[in-house]
């Protein structure tokens, strides 16, 4: 059995080794009897205002008096090995964790120690015995007397130490804080108790930090106040151009909306000439048909009075036969004599009746050709206005057609221009924005200078500090 060199120590000091044949018969007794001495125990802690908020719960007083009673009986059983070791070095840190301070837990041993001494004394016939009682009462006073004389003893060992302890602690630590408040920081930390030595290393290792940080920001901070003042120069001169900027993208902006209404307004125009060209077309094409229309009415006519002619030279010809026929009746008339002069009266009257005719023949084929001459010009010069709408009318599609392209360029000018005045806007708020941004940063510059200038007071009251060599800045147009 492996026993740590510590407790192997006070178990030799305890003697304990001559009673080991007292294990056996303990263990089975504590099993009997220590859950009585624990509920006397934790009903002593629960009635003790002091301990009470150490277990305020009966699940954490459940949990607790059974591993208590795990631990006493396995001490007897498995005797004092290093799992004993381990768990008392558990209970002494979970004590030490929740701040129970050990003469609770040595008189809560004195409360369990006497029901088991009152249990193995009076048991049996014993327990009638007014001498086992006595002797009961007895050893139950001496292990009281036993645990509270440790108890005072253990608490003013440990109050002195602690005080003794801490008034070093306190003391050279005092010294170190007091310099280090004075902006010493050549002081270290020396000679404190082993159990503060790694707070004696942490204390000094953040000395040697913080001399050198201070150091660093000493060195730097007068780079840091030059470098500042040209950032400052070169953010105001930036706020400056960037203002003008914003001013001339502003104008620009102005611009190009007026440009945008101007091709806006072009474009409906242009949107209302087409209407406009479509419509004369339409109306130069209906035209174009009614002179169609007059040209073929001309040729019908000059159709209608070749025929005229043609039928007052049929009546020409009747005429001149009927004369001649009438001639030919009055020479047949005189040679009957007598008899004849009646019809050739009527022949007289038929060659007049031709003769007449003859003439309103020719009247009519005068009348009829100076007409055909007319209409003959008329139909040239319809034909001629034909031709001439004909070419006006292909004029006006060019021209129509020219608006059409002229309207889709105008509206796809305006739709460019409104993407533009869109992107300027865009622009100029960016702009905005930006001048805005710069003068931010050249506030915070400016702040920064200043803060710079309290940084370079404020550390030039530490001494003893470390000086690094701080690397040029770079400048900043």
């Amino acid at each position: 059995m492996v026993v740590a060199r510590d407790l192997q120590e006070r178990i030799g000091f305890y003697e304990l080794g001559r009673n080991e044949g007292s294990f056996n018969r303990l263990a089975r007794f504590v099993a009997r009897t220590v859950d009585g001495g624990l509920e006397k125990f934790y009903d002593k802690l629960g009635a003790t205002p002091a301990l009470g908020k150490f277990f305020s719960s009966s699940d954490r007083v459940r949990h607790a008096r059974n591993a208590q009673a795990d631990h006493w009986i396995r001490v007897f059983e498995d005797g004092l090995d290093q799992a004993y070791h381990e768990r008392a070095l558990t209970i002494g840190n979970t004590h030490a964790r929740i701040g129970l301070e050990p003469k609770w837990y040595i008189g809560g041993y004195a409360l369990i120690l006497e029901h088991m001494i009152e249990a193995m004394v009076l048991r049996g016939a014993g327990r009638f015995s007014p001498a086992r009682r006595r002797m009961a009462k007895d050893l139950v006073a001496l292990v009281k007397v036993s645990m509270i004389d440790m108890d005072i003893a253990l608490s003013t060992y440990f109050e002195m130490a602690e005080k003794t302890t801490r008034d070093i602690v306190l003391g050279k630590m005092g010294v170190s804080l007091r310099a280090l408040a004075e902006g010493d920081l050549s002081t270290r930390m020396s000679d404190l108790p082993e159990s503060f030595r790694q707070v004696e290393d942490d204390f000094n290792k953040a000395l040697e930090r913080l001399s050198a940080t201070i150091g660093l920001v000493a060195d730097s901070s007068s780079h840091i106040a030059t470098s500042t003042d040209e950032i400052r120069a070169a953010t105001e001169n930036l706020a400056s151009r960037t203002e003008r900027q914003a001013n001339n993208v502003q104008d620009c902006a102005r611009a190009i909306d007026e440009l945008s209404s101007g091709l806006n307004k072009t474009s409906r125009s242009m949107a209302d000439l087409r209407v406009s060209a479509h419509d004369t077309e339409s109306e130069a094409t209906q035209g174009r048909e009614a002179v169609r229309e007059a040209i073929s009415a001309m040729d019908d006519a000059q159709q209608s009075a070749q025929e005229v002619v043609q039928i007052a030279e049929i009546i020409d010809g009747i005429a001149f036969q009927t004369n001649l026929l009438a001639l030919n009746a009055g020479v047949e008339a005189a040679r009957v004599g007598e008899m004849g002069r009646g019809f050739a009266v009527v022949a007289n009257e038929v060659r007049a009746l031709a003769q007449r005719s003859s003439e309103a023949a020719d009247n009519i084929k005068k009348l009829l050709s100076a007409s055909r001459e007319q209409v003959d010009r008329g139909a040239e010069l319809v034909k001629g206005t034909g031709v001439m709408l004909h070419a006006i009318i292909g004029k006006v599609t060019e021209i129509s057609t020219g608006v059409v392209e002229a309207a889709q360029l105008t509206e796809e000018q305006a739709a460019y221009a409104l993407k533009v005045n869109q992107a300027i806007s865009e622009i100029d708020l960016a702009t905005q924005q930006n001048a805005a941004m710069v003068e931010q940063s050249a506030a915070a510059t400016r702040s920064m200078a200043t803060t710079s200038g309290r940084l370079a007071t404020a550390v030039a009251v530490f001494s003893g500090h470390h000086s690094h060599q701080v690397p040029e800045l770079r400048r900043v147009a």
